[in-house]
């Protein structure tokens, strides 16, 4: 088509004369601005998941730990140009999934210690406070929004999930890591995080045990996870409606609770 394609020359700013974008100006590998001429200029220059701080300065969040899953450069360069020659600024989306401080989106902790339907998740309080496949049957947004009204939530899972997850593969994924995947290394990875001084995960032989590692009151813990366990062995959620193909009891210690971000 005659097309000149022009690598590694982000464009940085759009020419506007008479109140129309006549044209772009970038900036080579040299470091020269290049004025380019065009009828007309088309921005395909994606969003800004990957600047966090203008992410979060548009949606009103806190987002010093979260980590983006999309392409590097995606930092909204394209949006600002817009902005600024007088285009209309809409509301901004995103779809937030679970992450685990100082671990990439991907590593079997956070896959497998976050984002699991059998995991069992309880709030500061000790208690269950939404259906744990809701990322499956419904949208992933849904979960973490359950999570964002919590003041603290935990993902609780056992030995017996662990060995499933690294011998025959999780039960869902997210980006690389697909559903069935075997998430070689999931318990290594949470031993080592226990062991962290401000630690994002917490371990205990038994649910009281774990409860005091956690910080919360075991009393409470343990009846959350009995009358799970009791769910589980009814094969119904009769509390939330889990798809009984994801009601896996927690009977094997130890037992693990990743605090997910």
């Amino acid at each position: 088509s005659g097309a000149t394609v022009m690598t590694s020359t982000p464009a940085v700013d759009l020419k506007v004369e008479n109140d129309k974008v006549v044209g772009v100006y970038a900036e080579a590998e040299n470091g020269e601005i290049i004025e380019v001429n065009a009828k007309a200029v088309v921005l395909t220059s994606g969003g800004m998941a990957n600047d966090l701080e203008l992410l979060g300065q548009k949606m009103g969040w806190d987002l010093s730990e979260a980590q983006s899953l999309f392409p590097i450069n995606n930092v909204g360069d394209g949006m600002r140009m817009a902005v600024s020659v007088g285009a209309k600024e809409e509301n901004v989306s995103i779809m937030n999934v679970f992450s685990v401080r100082n671990h990439a989106p991907t590593d079997p902790i956070t896959v497998g210690g976050t984002m699991q339907p059998v995991s069992l998740y309880v709030n500061e309080q000790g208690e269950r406070f939404l259906s744990e496949d809701l990322c499956i049957k419904k949208f992933f947004a849904l979960l973490t929004n359950a999570f964002n009204v919590q003041k603290q939530g935990f993902s609780i899972i056992d030995q017996g999930v662990i060995d499933r997850m690294e011998n025959e593969g999780c039960f869902c994924g997210v980006a690389a890591v697909k559903a069935g995947d075997k998430l070689a290394g999931l318990k290594d990875q949470l031993e080592e995080a226990c062991k962290e001084s401000d630690p994002v995960a917490f371990r205990g032989e038994t649910i009281e045990e774990l409860a005091q590692a956690m910080g919360v009151d075991s009393e409470a813990l343990k009846a959350t996870v009995a009358r799970y366990n009791e769910l589980c062995a009814a094969g119904k959620d009769e509390d939330f409606g889990k798809d009984p193909a994801y009601l896996m009891p927690l009977e094997q210690g130890p037992f693990y609770a990743v605090t997910p971000v």
